[in-house]
């Protein structure tokens, strides 16, 4: 249900860019909304941006597979339960490898909790 009011506030927006740039209606008439990508908003999605960052999405996604064949569920305890060498293995650079073991911690620590942070406003998160 929340995936559908997603996409519904989505094509909104996009009749609300029509209003402003009438050059988007044609494009719209012709091919229709853009596709609607939707991550959940968890531990594994932030895994994968990390990994998209310098390389391709295709790229990311195979570390991704390579990731969860070897650990099963993406959580921040599977993942600071490797190596870095087991990280290396699943196409982990040393600095996305640090980045990714960071973030992992502050969410086992709980420094920083993904739930609060998904309920926050857009204006409140920006002040964090």
């Amino acid at each position: 249900m929340e995936r559908i009011q997603h996409k519904q506030h989505f094509e909104t927006l996009y009749d609300w860019s029509i209003q402003i740039e009438h050059k988007l209606q044609p494009v719209i008439d012709r091919f229709g909304y853009p596709p609607f990508w939707h991550r959940d908003p968890d531990f594994a999605t932030l895994v994968l941006t990390i990994f998209e960052q310098k390389v391709s999405l295709a790229s990311a996604k195979a570390a991704v597979v390579k990731l969860k064949e070897k650990i099963g569920e993406i959580t921040p305890e599977n993942i600071l339960n490797l190596s870095d060498e087991e990280l290396w293995q699943c196409n982990f650079s040393r600095q996305k490898a640090l980045y990714t073991r960071i973030l992992a911690n502050e969410i086992v620590s709980g420094n920083l909790n993904l739930n609060v942070l998904n309920m926050q406003t857009d204006e409140k998160s920006s002040q964090l």
